[in-house]
Parts: structure tokens; C-alpha cells; sequence
């Protein structure tokens, strides 16, 4: 994702794609998906994605947002009532599986300058 944001970055330069504070636009498109979908009832997935990628020039993944409502470990120790061993807990959201896709792209928008000193200045959903 860091080479494919610098390449980018360069194209945006060289197409002259340049913010009035001269940092380099991109448009982006995204798309997400939870893990269990169903239409008007039971919106509780317990994962979801959303990746931003270039469309019109280098096709190429720049961000990839993951949010989970689930750990595994924290759920046995719950259930057992034993302590939560120490582990690398993927658990990173409480909020609405509805929301999931939507706050991962919005993350990416939040983060492209961080990652890659590129704006993404239009979305194509």
C-alpha cells in the first residue's frame, strides 16, 4: 500500500492534481462488506472491511479498514468466567455493523496524508 501510495503521489504531481497547499490529490474508489449480511432484520455482523483503491490510474490498493465485534479469546474467558489471557486482541468496535463500512472509509479519508501525503479528494462509491 506504501509503494502503491507513492506512485500515486507521484502521478497526481505530474498531472498537476495539486491542493491549493500543494499536497497531491487523488479521486478513490471504496467498497466494504461485512461477514453476515440479511435485508431489514438482524444487522449483526461481527466483522466488516472497506478498502480504498485508485480506479483510474494504478488500480492499486491504498488503505484497507478492518473492524471486528468479536475476539475469540475474550469470548471463552467471558463465558468461563477465567481471566483474559494476555493476547493480540482483534476486538475494535461496539457500534452498529451498519456503521462498519462506513467508518473504515472514512478512516482511510482521515489517514491519506498520514500514509501517503496524498489527498483523496473525490470518492466514487
Amino acid at each position: 500500500m506504501r509503494i502503491a501510495g507513492e506512485e500515486e503521489k507521484k502521478l497526481a504531481i505530474e498531472s498537476g492534481e495539486i491542493d491549493i497547499d500543494g499536497t497531491p490529490m487523488c479521486a478513490v474508489v471504496a467498497d466494504g462488506q461485512w461477514s453476515k449480511r440479511s435485508y431489514k432484520t438482524k444487522y449483526n455482523a461481527l466483522s466488516g472491511v472497506a478498502i480504498i483503491i485508485i480506479e483510474y490510474k494504478t488500480k492499486k490498493i491504498l488503505f484497507i479498514g478492518i473492524r471486528n465485534r468479536y475476539c475469540l479469546i475474550c469470548q471463552r474467558a467471558k463465558n468461563t468466567n477465567v481471566a483474559i489471557q494476555e493476547h493480540v486482541c482483534f476486538m475494535n468496535w461496539n457500534k452498529a455493523a451498519t456503521a462498519m463500512e462506513a467508518d473504515a472509509v472514512a478512516e482511510g479519508f482521515k489517514r491519506s496524508i498520514e500514509l501517503h501525503g496524498l489527498k483523496f479528494n473525490k470518492l466514487i462509491g
